[in-house]
């Protein structure tokens, strides 16, 4: 609307997933070893690079809350970005004596297979995401997600009903949604069979598919009834 369009001439088509795709590659397991499971639940963070925006400091923090649990941190950290945030990280986790149980474990092309292998996504942005794609995904594997409440994400993810949303930059609101993950009775199943009927009925393929469909014959049906219009209007003018 700052630019002067019509909020009636605007419908906003949300994202989409390729949720049967992303289910297979999950159940097709990992084809890289990933770390040994502990004891505790293992969470994960997923990343395609290893950047400070992505909160993994938060989730580290959070993690010193957590006794017994382990995170998983995938993303490139090859690049100098990469492996300047990589070392601040481990010192990070050396000052909190949780060392041991954060893993980096790169870029995964495995990625979905690894959601499925993990007890929580856990998605701790600390900038505005446009979509919030891993959430999505991770509601597609069936695996519990906990997302900060920036960006889109809280848009993707309904508190409560299809995973939980925590504020931003707070360790201890992620480690609290976390812990009761852990200790609600039936918390875990009610959010993974939300998160499923969430992804499939708001952001599959098929559904994005039916809606720019019939955004795109919507606009051609306009400009063809305005055509005839200018066009009668033009042999009047002659």
């Amino acid at each position: 609307t700052r630019l002067g369009v019509r909020p009636e001439h605007i419908r906003v088509v949300p994202n989409a997933i390729d949720v049967g795709a992303i289910r297979r590659q999950a159940a097709a397991g990992p084809v890289a070893p990933l770390p040994a499971r502990a004891g505790g639940p293992t969470l994960l963070l997923p990343a395609v690079a290893l950047r400070p925006n992505k909160g993994p400091e938060i989730a580290v923090a959070a993690l010193a809350a957590l006794p017994g649990a382990a995170l998983w941190i995938t993303g490139e950290a090859d690049d100098p970005a990469g492996a300047r945030h990589r070392a601040a990280l481990e010192g990070l986790a050396e000052r909190l004596g949780v060392a041991d149980r954060v893993h980096l474990v790169g870029r995964r092309a495995d990625v979905y297979a690894v959601m499925a292998a993990v007890d929580a996504v856990v998605v701790p942005s600390l900038v505005g995401e446009g979509f919030g794609l891993v959430a999505a995904e991770a509601m597609a594997v069936g695996t519990p997600v906990v997302v900060s409440n920036r960006g889109a994400l809280p848009e993707v993810v309904e508190h409560g009903v299809s995973g939980l949303v925590v504020e931003a930059g707070d360790p201890a609101a992620l480690a609290g949604a976390l812990t009761r993950l852990a200790a609600e009775p039936g918390l875990t199943d009610r959010l993974v069979a939300g998160g499923r009927r969430r992804v499939e009925g708001s952001f599959d393929y098929g559904r994005w598919q039916r809606e720019v469909a019939d955004v795109l014959a919507g606009a051609a049906s306009r400009w063809t009834v305005a055509g005839r219009v200018w066009g009668w209007r033009s042999a009047v003018s002659r």
